[in-house]
């Protein structure tokens, strides 16, 4: 855990963030950080959606359905600005412009535009502690030095600058640092066990004992005397905790897929890393059988979480004022599911030339400008591990062992991707 000293450097460094977000913060690097949700959701709330500017995501047209979850931005900055909302009807919080000047009811207490964008940012800077965590755990379960971690993560512009503004982006990392704890948990949770050993006694009685060669997980150990006991050993693959979490990796999944269904992209390699893990020595009908079990019981949660988002921006973007006007929407398969809105607009290459189009260039720039070197180091990982799979010497070992290593060296692959990007 940690250290006096850590502690310490690690307090100076959040209390700079929380000071840099206050006073420092007197603009925007991007106008999406009011567009992606600040706005909107402040309009709904102090009665004011005719005089905010809607964007296109999040409008409902004869040609173009909404491809923003309206959810998720309320879950994240619908409780501050509600408190906020609470507090002005109080009169904690006020406007210091008279009620004569704007026209407005002298019983109706505004709060100031300042308030509206220093008060999103301080929350979404306290929701950024949540990448602090979960760098602590994953760190601590992998074997990490948790106080360079800490501090370099801490000590990033990203964590001073990005991650204190109202971005989807920022709500993306959060989960994505979430997601990423909880495949590691569950992975060092796991067992393998590769064999098992029935113990048959004289007396016909049976024990189990489960053992694995490869971590020495032992369950119900019993030591038999070998004059009246006999040994039958049986073939046997599992994993004991093969789904431990899954149900929350499915949760953080939705949330991701319907917050930034880009999130699907950032998510593959290390979901991809749980559903295998520990499959490399099974059967091919094991790594079936286990692989479709972990991807179903991901499915847990997220379907009727995925399904709640759906019925809630039908019920959000139709304006809908009764739960019998929805169960005819229902009824007609009339949903809006914004993830598949958002592939089905952004897979039309004439609708993104109209909001602009991003060159390679500029994605390769923001990689080194997010992971840094790293990102010099996960291309390096990507050409070696290409160059190996396309350029295999068939001729110097069997069919069976070059099956058995293009596995092994895709299971690498997948593991030195995302603990790069961790």
């Amino acid at each position: 855990m940690f250290s006096q000293r850590l502690l310490k450097q690690w307090l100076l460094l959040v209390t700079t963030r929380i000071v840099l977000t206050l006073f420092s913060q007197r603009s925007y690097i991007h106008p999406d950080e009011f567009f992606q949700g600040v706005e909107i959701i402040a309009g709904d709330l102090f009665n004011c959606s005719e005089k905010i500017y809607r964007a296109w995501e999040f409008k409902l047209t004869n040609d173009q359905e909404p491809i923003r979850n309206i959810a998720i931005p309320y879950l994240f900055y619908g409780i501050p600005l509600y408190i906020l909302k609470t507090l002005s009807n109080i009169g904690s919080v006020k406007d210091y412009t008279t009620s004569s000047i704007n026209n407005y009811d002298s019983n109706i207490l505004t709060v100031q535009a300042n308030t509206l964008i220093y008060y999103p940012r301080l929350f979404m800077t306290l929701y950024s502690f949540i990448n602090d965590f979960c760098l602590l755990k994953i760190s601590a379960l992998c074997d990490f030095d948790q106080s360079s971690v800490l501090l370099m993560f801490s000590s990033s512009y990203i964590a001073f600058v990005y991650l204190t503004r109202t971005f989807s982006n920022s709500i993306e990392t959060i989960l994505f640092s979430v997601l990423i704890y909880l495949i590691i948990k569950s992975i060092k949770t796991q067992k393998i066990l590769n064999e098992r050993f029935l113990i048959e006694s004289v007396d016909g009685t049976t024990k189990n004992v489960i053992s694995s060669n490869s971590n020495e997980f032992q369950l119900n150990k019993q030591s038999p005397k070998a004059k009246n006991s006999s040994f039958k050993r049986l073939k046997y693959f599992g994993i004991f905790k093969w789904n431990y979490l899954s149900e929350w990796i499915g949760v953080c999944l939705c949330l991701g897929v319907f917050n930034r269904p880009t999130f699907l992209i950032f998510s593959f390699v290390p979901v991809l890393f749980w559903i295998l893990n520990g499959l490399g020595s099974c059967s091919k009908r094991q790594f079936l059988f286990y692989a479709i079990k972990r991807s179903l019981s991901i499915g847990k949660y997220l379907v009727p979480l995925a399904i709640l988002f759906s019925l809630i921006d039908t019920f959000y973007f139709y304006e809908i004022n009764n739960f019998d006007e929805l169960a005819n929407f229902i009824k007609s398969l009339n949903l809006i599911i914004t993830p598949y809105n958002f592939f089905k607009y952004n897979s039309n290459s004439d609708k993104l030339k109209e909001h602009g189009e991003h060159s390679i260039f500029q994605h390769l720039m923001n990689c080194f400008l997010l992971f840094g070197f790293n990102f010099v180091v996960l291309v390096i990982i990507n050409i070696h591990f290409f160059y190996q799979f396309l350029f295999f010497n068939e001729e110097s070992i069997s069919a069976q062992k070059k099956k058995s290593s293009i596995k092994q060296k895709i299971h690498s692959f997948i593991k030195k991707c995302y603990l790069s990007f961790c």
